[in-house]
């Protein structure tokens, strides 16, 4: 919740109740767990956040897509693991949007 007022005014799209199904061409389709429904939305940048438990489902990805898995979905252990790991990626992210 702290980190939510550091967040005003950033153009960040939260999708609660739902599972990412697939990415591909700067799109991704998601399920809602609850109804079923799928949705899609244009995306440069996707987050997925899940429970501490093993992913079960496949995320289908297109090749054109760049996926990072950090925190728990490698392997259990300290949260600073999973900060640097994210630190690591996103500022992978602006270099790639630095070079289009």
């Amino acid at each position: 919740m702290q980190f939510q007022a550091r967040l005003a005014g950033v153009p960040l799209h939260i999708v609660p109740f739902t599972a990412l199904q697939s990415i591909s061409g700067g799109a991704v389709s998601l399920r809602h767990i609850y109804s079923g429904e799928l949705s899609f939305l244009n995306a440069d940048v996707v987050v997925a956040v899940g429970l501490r438990v093993p992913r079960t489902e496949p995320v289908h990805i297109s090749d054109s897509a760049s996926v990072r898995i950090i925190g728990d979905a490698v392997i259990p252990r300290r949260v600073s693991h999973a900060v640097s790991e994210g630190r690591r990626a996103g500022l992978d992210v602006l270099a790639g949007a630095d070079a289009l």
